[in-house]
C-alpha cells in the first residue's frame, strides 16, 4: 500500500541496467540462461488475476460495509464479500483464473477512529478473522467455494509489517508480533515471525486459500525503508512454513489450499534493489514487475510523476526480456508479475488522457492490455482496466496533489467497480480483454515460451513466442504508431484475436495487436 508514500526518483531503472537488458535482449534467437517455468513455477505462471479493491467494488449487502473511504468522493463505498461474489461470473467471462483481494481481516473491532483507513484494510486488528463490515468467515467460505467450483484461485492481501494503531489482537496460539518504531513502520523480527507465519499458514490450513499478495514485502525483507529486520529476509521462513502446510493439504488429497504463491509488492523501479531486498537469502520468488510497468506507461502513456516518454519498441523488448536479464535471480526460479495498475497509482486511463487526450483511446488501451497478455509470467488485471476506466482526474502540477474529487496520488484508482452498464466503448475493451485472456490460457507460448525477438523498431515491435516443446508457435505484433505496418509471419497463419485466416504477409493497423498462430 503506498498509503502516505512519498516516491520520486526511485522508480525508474537505472540506464546502464536498462542498455545491459536491451542489449542482451536484441540478439534474437532465444533468451540465455531462461528456460519455460517447470512443476509448481509453472501452475504461478498460468495466473490471470483480477485484482478486487474490496471496500469500493461491488455493495452487495446493504446492511453492512464502510461508508468512508480513502480515494475518489464520488467512489462506492460499502464494498463487500456478497458484492465479489456476485461478480464472479463476470470475473470468469473475462477468462481470468484468480482474484486477489485487498486485506480483508478485521480492522473495524480495532476501533481505531480512522474509518477511512480501516476500509482499506492495510492496518488490520485481528488478522484471524474477516471484518464484519466486509462479511463474516461463512461468507468468505462460500466466497471460496463458489471460486473454486469455477477454478479460480483466490489470493489473500497479507500485511506482515504494520497493523491498527490500537494495535493487534493474539492469535489463537496466543502468539503477537512485536513494534518499536511506530504504526506505519515495519515491525520487529524475528520477534514477529511466529504470529505471522501463523496468519500466512492458517489460511491456507482452515479454507484452502491460494496465495498470497504481500504488501510493502520489504519490511519483511533484508532491508527498505523502514525495515527492522537485522539485514536478514525472513520470507525465507514465513515461504517455507506456507509450501509445508501446501504439502500438507497436497498429501489430505486436497485439490486446493496446494499452490502456495507468493507475490510481494516493493514498489521500486531497478530489479537489481528488488532482488536485494526481498529476493536474495531464499525469499521471494516472486514480485511484481514495478520496473516493467514504468516502462508500459511511460511509452504508451504518461508516468505519474513525470511526463517523458520512452522509446515503445525498446520499452516492450525490455519488459518481455527474462527474469535473469532483468537482474533477479532466485533458486527456485523467479516469477516478475507484470500490471499496469493497481490501487495506489493512478489508472491506465487517467495516464493515457493526461498523454493524449482522447486520440485513439480505445486502441492504445489495446495495445496496453496486450503487452501483458503476451508476457511470460503471471498477470495481474486491476478492476475497471478491462473497460478503460477513468476518474478524470487531471494531470497534477506536483507530486501527490490532492485532486478536486477528493483523492490523492496514491489512492485515486479505488473508483466504483462496474460489471454491468457498459457504453459500446467499454464493452468492445471488455469483449477484447475476455479474448486476449482466453488466447493466453490456451497457448503456453504467451506465458511460459521462450522470446525471439524479430523486429524493435519505434513504434512497432514484433516477437515470435515458442513453448518448450516447440509445437506452440505465436507471433506477437504490437504496432503504437499512427500508420500501419507491414510484416511477414513467413508463412500463412490465424489471427488469434479475431479469428480470422492470415497471409504470410500481414498489415497490423494503427495502434493495432495482432497475436499470429503459423500454420504447421
Amino acid at each position: 500500500m503506498l498509503f502516505k508514500r512519498r516516491v520520486r526518483g526511485v522508480v525508474f531503472v537505472a540506464f546502464a541496467a536498462l542498455m545491459l537488458s536491451l542489449t542482451a535482449c536484441g540478439m534474437g534467437g532465444k533468451l540465455k540462461g531462461f528456460e519455460p517455468y517447470e512443476g509448481n513455477a509453472r501452475e504461478c505462471a498460468n495466473l490471470r488475476i483480477f485484482q478486487i479493491m474490496v471496500s469500493c467494488f461491488q455493495d452487495g449487502d446493504h446492511n453492512i460495509g464502510y461508508s468512508k473511504a480513502w480515494g475518489p468522493n464520488d467512489a462506492l463505498t460499502c464494498g463487500d464479500l456478497q458484492g465479489i461474489i456476485n461478480s464472479l461470473d463476470y470475473i470468469e467471462s473475462l477468462n481470468c483464473n484468480a482474484i486477489w483481494m485487498t486485506p480483508i481481516f478485521d480492522s473495524s473491532s480495532g476501533n481505531s477512529g480512522d474509518e477511512k483507513l480501516d476500509s482499506t484494510g492495510y492496518y488490520a486488528y485481528d488478522f484471524f478473522n474477516i471484518d464484519p463490515k466486509f462479511g463474516t468467515k461463512e461468507k468468505f467460505q462460500e466466497l471460496v467455494t463458489k471460486c473454486h467450483e469455477k477454478g479460480i484461485y483466490v489470493i489473500l492481501d497479507g500485511v506482515f509489517g504494520h497493523w491498527n494503531a490500537k494495535g493487534v489482537k493474539k492469535s489463537p496460539n496466543g502468539n503477537l508480533p512485536v513494534r518499536s518504531h511506530g504504526q506505519s513502520a515495519g515491525c520487529d523480527y524475528p520477534q514477529s515471525l511466529e504470529f505471522f507465519k501463523e496468519v500466512a499458514t492458517y489460511w491456507i490450513k482452515e479454507y484452502k486459500i491460494d496465495g498470497w499478495r504481500l504488501d510493502q514485502c520489504y519490511q519483511a525483507g533484508a532491508s527498505g525503508n523502514g525495515t527492522y529486520t537485522g539485514g536478514h529476509n525472513y520470507w525465507k521462513e514465513i515461504r517455507a512454513a506456507v509450501k509445508s502446510v501446501c504439502a500438507e493439504n497436497a498429501a489430505a488429497g486436497e485439490e486446493w489450499g496446494t499452490l502456495g504463491y507468493m507475490v510481494g509488492e516493493d514498489w521500486q523501479g531497478s530489479a537489481s534493489t528488488i532482488q536485494v531486498q526481498v529476493v536474495e537469502g531464499h525469499g521471494l520468488n516472486s514480485c511484481f514487475d514495478f520496473p516493467s510497468r514504468y516502462k508500459i506507461v511511460n511509452s504508451i502513456a504518461r508516468e505519474e510523476w513525470n511526463s517523458y516518454t520512452l522509446d515503445f519498441a525498446e520499452s516492450v523488448n525490455n519488459i518481455y526480456s527474462d527474469y535473469l536479464l532483468k537482474g533477479y535471480e532466485h533458486s527456485d526460479s523467479y516469477l516478475p508479475n507484470l500490471f499496469i495498475t493497481n490501487h495506489d497509482v493512478v489508472r491506465f486511463g487517467d495516464l493515457l488522457t493526461w498523454k493524449h487526450g482522447n486520440n485513439n483511446f480505445v486502441e492504445r488501451t489495446k495495445v496496453g492490455l496486450a503487452i501483458l497478455a503476451g508476457y511470460t509470467g503471471p498477470i495481474t488485471l486491476y478492476y475497471g482496466d478491462e473497460w478503460g476506466a477513468t476518474t478524470g482526474i487531471s494531470a497534477p502540477g506536483e507530486n501527490f496533489k490532492f485532486f478536486s474529487n477528493g483523492a490523492a496520488m496514491d489512492n485515486s484508482s479505488r473508483s466504483t467497480g462496474k460489471i454491468t452498464g457498459f457504453s459500446s466503448t467499454e464493452k468492445e475493451l471488455v469483449d477484447f480483454t475476455s479474448k486476449l485472456m482466453k488466447v493466453r490460457s490456451e497457448h503456453e507460448a504467451l506465458w511460459n515460451g521462450y522470446t525471439t525477438k524479430l523486429v524493435m523498431k519505434g513504434d512497432f515491435f514484433a516477437c515470435k513466442k515458442t513453448d518448450k516443446s516447440g509445437d506452440d508457435v505465436v507471433y506477437v505484433l504490437l504496432n503504437y504508431s499512427a500508420t500501419e505496418k507491414k510484416f511477414d509471419v513467413g508463412k500463412a497463419g490465424v489471427d488469434l484475436l479475431t479469428d480470422e485466416a492470415t497471409e504470410s504477409k500481414v498489415t497490423v493497423p494503427a495502434f493495432g495487436t495482432m497475436f499470429i498462430q503459423p500454420d504447421k
